[in-house]
């Protein structure tokens, strides 16, 4: 798919969530992939940073003695926050794999098994909408910078919603891919379908995770 090389050479966008979970920011899905998003979803207000180890959560500086972000990881101490939370709050970190755009692409080509829809508009241009279905190993399998721990995590994840994932593409007349959905990855409605609008390809700034000294660690009192 043209759109792939496309995609792999702006790197970067503003984009649009809606569906299971709602907000805006900036994407970078090229190395190191981060996703930066201003949550507006009535149960997870607030900014974070998704990026493909760990999540940065934004809190008041007045909490954590003038530090504005606390990182969770896999490694996050249970009792500053609840166990529970921790888990869902890294459940993010596979959106940064799960909207790479230019991922999902080589999977679809991979499975060959796209389907053209029509014709939508998007951003107020017409776009060429296609469907299809992937498995998750094949999903899983274009996620080569990650470690087998890290994909088998992804994996175990996305298929406790199931072994396929329905996805849909948005492409512009110039081969952007200007939206993205994939049902399944709400976890309140497995049926919904999530979507995101891409803008400003390649001319958006990149992400970047906030420096250590700025970081509270659970269980410490800053990032070492």
């Amino acid at each position: 798919m043209a759109a792939a090389a496309v995609m792999s050479k702006a790197g970067t966008a503003r984009i649009t969530i809606s569906g299971g979970t709602q907000g805006s920011g900036v994407q970078s899905w090229n190395a190191p992939q981060m996703i930066l998003l201003n949550m507006s979803a009535p149960e997870s207000n607030g900014s974070m940073l998704c990026a493909e180890d760990a999540v940065y959560v934004a809190v008041p500086a007045t909490a954590y003695g003038g530090k504005h972000w606390v990182r969770i990881d896999e490694n996050s101490a249970p009792g500053t926050a609840k166990q529970a939370d921790v888990e869902k709050i890294m459940l993010m970190t596979i959106l940064v794999e799960v909207f790479n755009p230019v991922l999902e692409l080589h999977a679809v080509v991979h499975d060959n098994a796209i389907t053209k829809i029509g014709v939508d508009r998007v951003n107020d241009a017409d776009a060429t909408r296609y469907s299809a279905r992937l498995t998750v190993d094949t999903l899983v399998a274009q996620m080569t910078s990650l470690t087998d721990a890290s994909r088998d995590r992804i994996r175990k994840q996305l298929t406790s919603y199931g072994q396929t994932q329905s996805v849909d593409f948005w492409i512009s007349g110039r081969n952007e891919l200007v939206q993205f959905g994939i049902a399944g990855l709400s976890s309140t409605n497995h049926s919904a379908t999530t979507l995101l609008t891409y803008s400003d390809l390649g001319a958006a700034p990149a992400p970047v995770a906030p420096q250590a000294s700025d970081v509270v660690v659970p269980g410490g009192s800053a990032q070492s």
